[in-house]
């Protein structure tokens, strides 16, 4: 994250100005993005509601290099929506098909879940593609690179999302995932 980091939400901001100003310099970059990025792309970049959105599916076709991901977003007062995230020409490392495996995976119910957004940030990659970085509660960073990003919001009567099987069908494996994380706590730390 470059504008919302997790040192800053970690932080307090008693009277905001520091959000303030981290918002405004956002602000100021995404108006220097016009004409680089697509003005849908940027769109989403102010989307309302995205803030504590729970990631409820992942799709990934690494033959097809897209990815799709839907979150529950919104809030009482502005009602609620699936905002569906479609990305194309995306290569997903597999670090980030873990980390995406375990939020999505342990969003168990509206109220019971290990992660959601903090903030999101739209950008140009160096390449001239599309950067959209994700900071989940409390502190993972989610960055996905493609070549183009193609969202749109679904509109749901509330907060709550259907139970499924798997959160991320054809994703790292579950009991992979949790004999991995066993394995790296085993680990001695790295220097």
């Amino acid at each position: 994250m470059h504008f919302f980091t997790a040192d800053d939400y970690r932080s307090i901001d008693n009277d905001g100005k520091r959000f303030a100003a981290q918002l405004a310099a956002y602000k100021r970059h995404l108006e220097g993005l016009r004409g680089l990025l697509p003005d849908e792309v940027l769109a989403l970049a102010v989307l309302p509601g995205v803030d504590d959105g729970l990631l409820i599916e992942v799709h990934h076709d690494r033959a097809l290099r897209t990815l799709q991901l839907i979150l529950r977003c919104g809030d009482l007062q502005m009602g609620y929506y699936d905002l569906r995230l479609d990305y194309e020409e995306i290569d997903l490392p597999s670090q980030t098909a873990w980390t995406l495996a375990r939020i999505a995976r342990t969003t168990t119910s509206d109220g019971r879940h290990q992660h959601d957004v903090a903030y999101h940030e739209i950008d140009r990659s160096e390449d001239g593609g599309i950067d959209h970085r994700l900071l989940f509660h409390p502190g993972v960073v989610v960055t996905l690179r493609c070549r183009s990003l193609h969202w749109r919001t679904i509109a749901q009567p509330d907060r709550n999302f259907p139970a499924l099987p798997d959160r991320f069908p054809g994703g790292p494996a579950w009991a992979a995932y949790h004999a991995r994380r066993r394995r790296l706590r085993a680990e001695p730390p790295r220097r």
